[in-house]
């Protein structure tokens, strides 16, 4: 269990504060999020009214973005493993774990059954014993589920295992390729490793696998990662010369789009000069909009009022383009175009990279205006617009230091899809000096690692806050 987790138990808090029962509806919307209310609600009241969406978010995994953002099995486990609904949830998660499902929910759930089996199920051990041999045998893409949980939990033996697995599939096909496994030390690697070399005696398929380690070790050994890059960058100069560059952005093929804005972080000044005299040319918003793909993360050679009135004027694609290749400068027609743009529309109809322009751009007063736009569309944004117009504010909020932030950086955390993102708007919300006792009760029981601690540290610091 994460240690901060582990340290921290709502009844090390000042209990004397009761905890807010939470609607059906709100509780779905903090256990989306993974917010730290919602474990308070089970701890306080219960899963009687809220069973069914606990059992839910078990058996699919809610994260917005799950290779980012943190494992939720502990967090999950805090709020049924010792309720009296438990065997109900644990049969509910085996009986998912043993079905098809999407690699995002099977991590889950074999993260699930991993930390029951740990406490003693042994219908939880055998669902996971089941579940990891059968995806260790397909060479499909989804051969690593639930191998790093079966290591955790059987440690060296469980690696003998599934290495015999492996080991079976490389004596049948000496090309396939395997899964890596992951150690948080290096010593760690090693003594499983060892474990694994002192069992091949005699065993070709456990021979096979430890063949195969000694040869990825060594080709990552040799992996020189700065002369990749540099002939990396060599070779796809040689691909796309400036001539492809203009060439690929007059026809629209789609094919070669991501060569575009590659291209500029290797341009040189006088091949961005000529991109961009062939863009002051253009005769359609189209070709406008992929030459201007060139400048994604590369400012402009110059600023002229024309590309400003794209962002203000033009269709959404070239409006868009022109946004982003905005909001590489710093200049007061930039910062009167984006106070322009979020005065204008609401949050859902305007680029989402609009509240980029503010980064280079910042002054006084801008959180109120930006908090404002927000506020207006809360309702009608997406996750996907929630989470890019918030990350934007966090940049925002780290590269200018104002306390008017506070209050955007509130509806950030109450709003942020992703608990990631959330934990920036709570450190910085700390550094500002407004993470009140309220916040700081919840996110000492977020999903997030990371949140949990900065309310460890900050109670640790202050223990009359308790």
């Amino acid at each position: 269990m994460p240690g901060s987790f582990a340290k921290l138990r709502l009844s090390d808090l000042n209990n004397s504060r009761s905890v807010v029962r939470l609607t059906k509806k709100q509780f779905a919307d903090a256990l989306q999020k993974g917010l730290g209310r919602a474990w308070l609600h089970v701890k306080e009241h219960g899963l009687q009214a809220v069973e069914d969406l606990m059992l839910a978010a078990c058996l699919h995994d809610l994260s917005y973005d799950p290779q980012c953002e943190p494992d939720r099995a502990d967090w999950l486990w805090q709020m049924f493993g010792t309720s009296p609904s438990y065997p109900k949830f644990r049969d509910a998660i085996l009986a998912a774990l043993l079905r098809e499902r999407k690699p995002e929910d099977a991590h889950q759930l074999s993260r699930l059954a991993k930390i029951m089996a740990q406490r003693g199920d042994a219908q939880a051990m055998q669902a996971l014993e089941q579940f990891v041999f059968a995806k260790a045998r397909a060479a499909n893409g989804e051969d690593w589920l639930g191998a790093q949980e079966w290591l955790e939990l059987k440690g060296v033996e469980g690696a003998i295992e599934v290495a015999k697995i492996y080991g079976e599939r490389l004596l049948a096909n000496p090309q396939d390729r395997l899964p890596e496994w992951s150690f948080n030390r290096a010593e760690t690697e090693q003594h499983f490793y060892q474990g694994i070399q002192a069992a091949a005696a005699g065993d070709p398929r456990l021979q096979a696998f430890a063949g195969y380690l000694e040869k990825s070790k060594a080709e990552r050994k040799n992996v020189n990662r700065e002369a990749w890059r540099a002939q990396a960058r060599v070779e796809f100069r040689k691909q796309y010369p400036l001539e492809r560059i203009l060439d690929i952005a007059a026809h629209i093929t789609h094919e070669h789009d991501n060569a575009l804005a590659r291209f500029g972080d290797f341009a040189s000044p006088e091949e961005l000069a000529q991109v961009y005299a062939a863009l002051r040319e253009a005769s359609s918003d189209t070709l406008r909009e992929r030459l201007l793909a060139v400048f994604r993360r590369t400012p402009l050679p110059q600023l002229e009022d024309e590309i400003i009135e794209w962002a203000l004027t033009g269709g959404s694609e070239l409006r868009d383009a022109a946004i982003t290749a905005l909001s590489q400068h710093t200049d007061a027609r930039v910062h009167r175009l984006a106070k322009t743009l979020i005065v204008r529309h609401a949050p859902e109809e305007t680029s989402e990279g609009v509240l980029d322009l503010f980064e280079r751009n910042y002054q006084a007063g801008d959180a109120a205006l930006i908090l404002r736009f927000l506020e207006s569309g809360a309702l009608g944004m997406n996750q996907h617009q929630l989470h890019g117009h918030i990350g934007a504010v966090v940049t925002c909020a780290e590269n200018h230091s104002d306390p008017q932030f506070a209050p955007l950086l509130r509806w950030g955390y109450e709003h942020t899809p992703c608990s990631s993102c959330r934990y920036n708007t709570a450190a910085l919300l700390e550094k500002l000096g407004q993470l009140d006792e309220t916040l700081l009760r919840e996110c000492a029981h977020d999903v997030d690692e990371d949140t949990r601690e900065l309310a460890l540290q900050f109670f640790e610091a202050n223990p009359a806050s308790f």
